[in-house]
């Protein structure tokens, strides 16, 4: 093997470039080629040592190869951004607190009924059938448990936009 190919050959495999290893003979014969054509140009003079050329075109001919072979997609134009924005990230995380603080707020009869019906997965028959009450009568309470949960939200946010104001105001 001569010096040129052993040089090309250690470019080839280095692991970065994930080249499998049967596609590694085919490219070294590539940048075998194109040193040779690179010295047989006219005019061609060698400005530095043989070995700094050779190690320049097989990381290049690597490149072009990691380039070629990179799976691609389409991007379609109309598809919506999935990333979330940073201040979407901000406003989900204050929802979230938001919501924390009315379950701790609410009386607990209304707590443990959003918690059947939420994270439990029950339906107002399943509530209604393990209280002995009526469908209606559940679906009356979490009406009038969802209306003391507005108003414990607008509550909430009057007193944090009050908390506000006093914070911006010059003392």
């Amino acid at each position: 093997m001569t010096r040129v190919e052993s040089l090309i050959e250690r470019v080839v495999r280095f692991r970065g470039y994930y080249i499998p290893a049967s596609e590694r003979g085919d490219l070294v014969q590539e940048v075998l080629l194109d040193v040779w054509q690179a010295i047989n140009e006219k005019g061609f003079s060698l400005s530095k040592n043989l070995d700094a050329l050779v190690r320049s075109v097989a990381y290049r001919s690597c490149v072009d190869w990691v380039r070629r072979c990179r799976p691609t997609e389409a991007v379609d134009p109309q598809a919506p951004d999935e990333t979330q924005r940073p201040d979407r990230e901000v406003l989900v995380r204050e929802q979230v607190l938001l919501g924390r603080q009315v379950l701790r707020e609410l009386r607990p009869p209304c707590r443990e009924l959003f918690g059947q019906f939420v994270a439990g997965g029950s339906t107002y028959r399943d509530i209604a059938d393990r209280q002995g009450r009526t469908e209606g009568a559940v679906r009356t309470q979490m009406a009038q448990c969802l209306k003391e949960a507005r108003e414990l939200l607008d509550r909430i946010r009057r007193r944090r936009g009050a908390a506000t104001w006093r914070q911006r105001s010059p003392a």
